[in-house]
């Protein structure tokens, strides 16, 4: 079996690929060691939309845009296999790659990765509340607690925290 991880393997298995056929591919960050799988029918297609979104810092994933801005967008883009059964073999691929290495933020293969299932405790509001009140940026407590920021807000005004004001605690 190949590891997802070699990009030496990766670049010498991409001649086999039908780029704008259906199937699973992955784009790695060389410099942090970080992947993002994905599927698409044309993959050609989803990469150039990708980085079309990426150039614009408008992706919607927030973890691949910020590995893209930190690294001087240092990405490589990989086909791992052409596919129908996209849903399953997106999730097996994902699978290969530890959870701390995978940058994908809330499905792979329809499934939500364990990430995006995770949920702040009762045990950690007076916590979140102590963070917060002492200035911490939004985006790390989110990145603290495993969540998105607009998760983050609504766990904010869950435990009182009702003055929360979004624009002006994002950037701080």
């Amino acid at each position: 079996m190949m590891n997802i991880m070699d990009p030496i393997k990766l670049i010498d298995s991409q001649a086999q690929f039908d780029v704008t056929g259906p199937g699973i591919y992955m784009i790695y960050c060389p410099d942090s060691k970080k992947a993002y799988i994905g599927q698409s029918n044309n993959i050609h297609r989803r990469w150039k939309n990708h980085k079309a979104a990426l150039n614009n810092r408008k992706h919607y994933n927030r973890y691949l845009q910020r590995t893209f801005d930190k690294y001087n967008g240092n990405l490589c883009f990989y086909i791992l296999e052409n596919t129908e059964n996209r849903n399953e073999r997106e999730e097996y691929w994902a699978s290969l790659i530890p959870t701390e290495l995978l940058l994908n933020e809330v499905k792979v293969g329809g499934v939500h990765t364990d990430f995006s299932r995770a949920k702040i405790k009762p045990s950690q509001y007076k916590e979140l509340s102590l963070l917060y009140k002492s200035g911490t940026q939004v985006d790390r407590l989110a990145e603290h607690f495993g969540i998105s920021r607009r998760m983050l807000y609504k766990y904010l005004k869950m435990i009182g925290e009702s003055r929360v004001n979004r624009k002006s605690r994002i950037n701080q």
